[in-house]
Order: structure tokens, then sequence, then C-alpha cells
């Protein structure tokens, strides 16, 4: 009868390892896949700082041009008015003259 006791506590020894083999590769496993995901979400959380610079240097960039664009209009306007301006001069200028030329040739 020792000898079969001595057979049962062997093979519970031996389930009891095997089963600490079995929880020793699950945890190893789930290191490997907790691993995995960290470098993906750490890639991912790279993909989203650097589409946030991206955002911000568009804006900066947005922001920059529409300065410059409200500049060229200011000064496309500044023409404007100044061509306007001109051009009354201009006729206020050949009015006298055309009245000179009239008087001229009606004399």
């Amino acid at each position: 009868m020792g000898e079969m006791s001595r057979c049962h506590v062997r093979g519970a020894r031996l389930q009891a390892e095997k089963a600490m083999r079995v929880l020793e590769n699950r945890v190893e496993q789930g290191y490997h896949r907790l691993n995995a995901r960290r470098a993906a979400t750490r890639q991912l959380r790279d993909a989203i700082d650097g589409a946030r610079k991206e955002r911000l240097a568009a804006a900066e960039l947005q922001r920059k041009l529409s300065a410059q664009l409200e500049a060229a209009r200011a000064r496309a306007l500044s023409l404007l008015h100044a061509s306007h301006a001109a051009c009354l001069a201009r006729d206020k200028a050949r009015l006298p003259s055309s009245r000179l030329e009239i008087f001229k040739t009606s004399s």
C-alpha cells in the first residue's frame, strides 16, 4: 500500500508541475500580448502626436497666409483708390482744356 501512495503522490506532484508550467506559459503569453499592445499603442500615440503637430503647423501657415492675403487686399484697395483719384484729377484737368479748345474753335 505504501507503494501505491508514493505513485499517487508522484502523479499528483507531476500534475501540479504540469499545471504550474501551463500557468507560467499563460503568464508569459500574457506578457507578450501586453507588450505587443503597448507597442501598437505607442505607434498610434506617435501618429496622433505627428498629426497634431501637422495640424498646428497647417493652422499657423493658414494664419500667416490669411494675414498676407489681407495685406495684399489692403494694398489693392489703396491702389484702386489712388487710381480713381488720379482719373478724377485727369478728368478735372481735361475739362478746362476742352473748354479752351471749344472757345478757340468758336472764335
